[in-house]
């Protein structure tokens, strides 16, 4: 059942959900996992209100007050903590447009956002297209400077290529979590170089390059298969359904509202269910989830495989 915890003021957005996955050498061997994610932050490293704007001192006192990534910041160590004391894995993903949408990003561009997204140290991060804004030279900073991997398996572009000699690139990473091998594979619409300034960056389709990549992983022994990505809800349920692989799709872009009875704000319309659960031609039910934007909801499915 979905329902949102308020914490912090930060709404979580929490469902359990059961997935089937690549047998491990133990079958009586399972894996619960907590997963955590958010996308469309653009800048909104301080609290804000309910419409959007920075918060003002006096709506702060009043607690009318969202998101922030120390609000963030100081959830996900809360999950991380119990991860250690209660023994339940927690992995943290974000989906990317980190990058344009206030004053303060527009001040110290690839340095804030390098700062902020340190200290939310996030387990794998996908590139939104606003992220591309300032060019090759406004990206290759941040890559370079940031200490968790960001995935992207979708970018055509040579392997001598600037965004490819950073350290953080990779078209997927791979966790292994009480026996269990998971993988995240990153993408990016290939609507890139009309919504951003890329210069020589290629795109190709999303799901190609997701099932391309599923196929390495599953003959690595990955057991289970998260897409990552910034494409759009309605492209994300097309991932979920056609790339038989993909267990979850954690989405973004489209700065999608999933939630299931009675929103915790009236002015948020949901679009659909959290999580809303495609069914494949095999009859595998894949989840699909956003967290909105702007740092306004934190997404969390316990996953029990």
């Amino acid at each position: 059942m979905l329902k949102s915890i308020r914490t912090g003021l930060v709404l979580v957005l929490v469902s359990i959900v059961f997935i089937d996955a690549l047998p491990v050498e133990n079958e009586e061997s399972a894996l619960d996992l907590i997963l955590l994610h958010n996308n469309d932050l653009h800048g909104r490293f301080a609290e804000t209100t309910i419409d959007g704007p920075d918060c003002r001192p006096e709506d702060s006192f009043a607690n009318k007050c969202y998101g922030g990534f120390a609000r963030i910041s100081t959830l996900v160590k809360r999950y991380r903590s119990d991860q250690e004391k209660d023994g339940l894995p927690v992995l943290f993903l974000n989906a990317g447009d980190t990058y344009v949408g206030t004053p303060w990003f527009q001040l110290f561009k690839d340095k804030i956002t390098v700062d902020f997204m340190n200290a939310l140290k996030p387990d794998v991060g996908a590139l939104g297209n606003h992220e591309f804004d300032f060019g090759i030279k406004g990206l290759v900073p941040f890559l370079a400077n940031i200490n968790f991997p960001i995935a992207v398996a979708n970018l055509n572009i040579s392997t001598n290529h600037p965004l490819w000699q950073t350290h953080a690139l990779e078209r997927s990473v791979v966790f292994n979590i009480k026996g269990f091998k998971v993988g995240v594979i990153g993408y990016i619409t290939d609507d890139l170089h009309t919504l951003s300034t890329p210069e020589d960056v290629g795109v190709l389709p999303e799901i190609g390059a997701i099932n391309e990549e599923s196929d390495k992983l599953r003959k690595q022994g990955v057991n289970i298969i998260i897409a990552l990505g910034h494409s759009g809800y309605e492209k994300d349920q097309e991932i979920a359904k056609e790339c038989p692989l993909v267990d979850l799709v954690v989405g973004a872009h489209s700065h999608t509202f999933l939630y299931t009875g009675i929103p915790p704000d009236p002015k948020d319309v949901p679009l659909g269910p959290y999580p809303t659960v495609i069914v494949q031609k095999s009859g595998k039910k894949v989840p699909v989830v956003q967290a909105y934007a702007w740092s306004k909801y934190l997404g969390k499915l316990q996953l029990s495989v």
